[in-house]
């Protein structure tokens, strides 16, 4: 599904926790994603510091996501302190408060799992591909003879297993007896 956009907004963010500010152009959509979580969850068991200001106090409630933060952006927010426990969420102090994030721990042995993730695909593969060509026009590279040796190595072993995967056979500058008794250490 394909999301077009006519507007855009400007936005002032500034921090709640320290003093921390900045600018950012937003497109403005009908919806970014569907509710997250997908149900509430319940956090009775994860043992979140109480000394700590969240991002979202809201974070296990299902709720419209207000706005998707890029990667450009995203490191900014990010401070040193991080929080680990095995089985549990991460602890990630930000900018905005500490967000938790990753799996979240299993209830009664239940083997039901919630998976969210956000897809945004503008075009095709082949579009892409065109479109890559078309801006970044590719001069016949002059290969050394080595770089031919290798090409023509290539294009000679390598072959296609039965689920797939490609296999290709180690080039050789010269022949194995060169190598030695290197056998066992290769092993080792």
């Amino acid at each position: 599904m394909n999301t077009a956009t006519h507007h855009s907004v400007s936005l002032h963010l500034r921090s709640r926790q320290i003093d921390w500010h900045t600018t950012v152009n937003c497109a403005v959509l009908p919806h970014i994603t569907s509710n997250t979580p997908a149900s509430k969850l319940d956090i009775s068991t994860w043992r979140i510091p109480t000394n700590i200001k969240l991002a979202d106090e809201q974070f296990n409630q299902p709720g419209a996501i207000d706005m998707l933060i890029g990667a450009d952006l995203f490191y900014e927010l990010l401070l040193p302190n991080r929080r680990t426990r095995i089985g549990q969420p991460v602890l990630q102090e930000t900018v905005l408060g500490c967000i938790i994030s990753g799996r979240t721990p299993v209830l009664n042995n239940q083997r039901t799992h919630q998976h969210s993730f956000l897809l945004r695909e503008n075009a095709s593969l082949e579009q892409n591909l065109n479109r890559f060509w078309e801006v970044e026009p590719m001069d016949q590279a002059i290969l050394t003879p080595e770089h031919q040796a290798c090409e023509q190595h290539f294009i000679t072993h390598t072959t296609q297993q039965q689920h797939g995967r490609f296999v290709v056979r180690l080039p050789l500058k010269e022949e194995p007896n060169q190598l030695g008794t290197s056998h066992r250490s290769a092993e080792h």
